[in-house]
């Protein structure tokens, strides 16, 4: 198949403002295609086949949610009454406060893990809201589209707003999910809140094992199965990201002072490690970030594209 994008002026009237909402009827969806943006699907009503990566396709039907990761080949087929919900962002250049939202029961589940499942579980870990969740939810998004149709002035705070609300919600009630497919997914999440909320401290394994309520071993597989690293290297990442994002966020800060606000008790052995990531070092990092503190946004951007290596 040949690879095409689709441009991102077409979707959002704002570059920098890359927030939309796009309600699509069976007779307007478009086949596999791609997009430089994410998206966060909701079923309103009917059925369909979902296609994906060209040679897979999974039955969806109203009340199911997933997202579709940048530069992921999707699209539908065999639609019966279908009306479905995209909104369209890129997360990267929003001013989201993702620390918190990582934080969120069911935000890794929902995000990272189930997209990255979903071959395995032939889509069967998804979300899957009651008619009175998916009423909920679509009452959040309309409040998200009248903001951004009308863009009445500070439009864009009330839909940030109404899309925060949204995806607090959804996760939530992922939390809240009994499927059994759901549950390895569900076990790693709640590993993944407690670093995103313990990374200064000293964690250990058992300290993961008492939240998924696992055996070490049953963990272990999880985890690496889901994030593709053992917990100790995903916090070591995850200690990384926070130092260079404390660099930016609080220039006062020494490389020291840095490393021990995020759990490292060596600044050796964290300058050896931030250059391994980031092919800079800090104290490099830390005058760079000064030199930009007038383009932060482009900055952040720059080091999310690099996390995701």
């Amino acid at each position: 198949m040949k690879r095409s994008l689709t441009l991102d002026d077409k979707f959002f009237k704002r570059p920098d403002f890359p927030l939309a909402v796009r309600k699509e009827r069976a007779q307007n969806l478009t086949p596999l295609h791609y997009h430089t943006f994410e998206e966060l699907v909701l079923i309103e009503s009917g059925t369909a086949d979902h296609l994906v990566n060209r040679a897979e396709r999974f039955p969806i039907m109203a009340g199911d949610v997933f997202t579709i990761k940048p530069n992921s080949a999707h699209g539908y087929a065999n639609p019966a009454n279908l009306a479905l919900v995209n909104i369209l962002f890129h997360p990267d250049r929003l001013s989201l406060p993702f620390p918190e939202m990582r934080k969120l029961p069911g935000y890794h589940a929902l995000f990272d893990l189930e997209p990255k499942y979903r071959r395995g579980h032939r889509f069967s870990s998804r979300l899957r809201l009651c008619l009175t969740d998916l009423k909920h939810a679509l009452d959040l998004v309309r409040e998200m589209e009248k903001e951004l149709t009308q863009r009445s002035p500070g439009y864009e705070f009330a839909s940030l707003s109404s899309f925060m609300r949204l995806i607090a919600f959804l996760c939530r009630c992922y939390s809240r999910s009994t499927a059994p497919q759901s549950l390895p997914l569900l076990r790693v999440d709640k590993a993944l809140q407690y670093l995103e909320s313990h990374y200064p401290e000293a964690v250990s394994i058992y300290s993961l094992t008492d939240q998924t309520h696992q055996s070490v071993n049953s963990l272990l597989r999880d985890f690496k199965a889901a994030t593709g690293q053992s917990p100790i290297q995903y916090l070591l990442h995850l200690r990384l990201r926070k130092a260079a994002d404390l660099l930016i966020e609080r220039p006062e800060l020494n490389i020291t002072e840095a490393a021990l606000a995020v759990g490292f008790n060596d600044s050796n052995y964290f300058t050896r490690q931030f250059r391994q990531k980031f092919e800079i070092n800090p104290r490099s990092f830390k005058k760079a970030a000064l030199a930009s503190l007038g383009d932060l946004a482009n900055l952040r951007e720059s080091l999310r594209r690099r996390y995701r290596r």
